[in-house]
């Protein structure tokens, strides 16, 4: 996390007076531009998507939820989670 910078210090005063007519004294977030999506620079969003496909395709086998999480070190709240995005519907096998 970047530290707080005072705006007096880093905008040029015509840019900081137009800021003043919308805020006053209170803490403005500016995004950085061309941010990569979490999980783009590395395969984990990869992984986690066949972990998930995993967790289905077991449960679609009748393993259950508990233990599921009990095998994949899971919380039972994180395993149902993970068949949802996975596409499994809640209760369905």
């Amino acid at each position: 996390m970047r530290a707080y910078q005072n705006a007096k210090d880093v905008l040029p005063p015509p840019l900081l007076a137009a800021l003043q007519q919308y805020i006053q004294g209170g803490y403005l977030y500016v995004p950085a531009t061309g941010r990569r999506p979490w999980g783009s620079g590395t395969n984990t969003r990869a992984l986690l998507a066949a972990r998930d496909r995993q967790l289905a395709a077991l449960y679609r086998q009748g393993t259950s939820v508990r233990a599921l999480a009990a095998q994949y070190a899971l919380s039972v709240r994180a395993v149902y989670r993970a068949l949802e995005r996975a596409g499994q519907p809640r209760g369905g096998r």
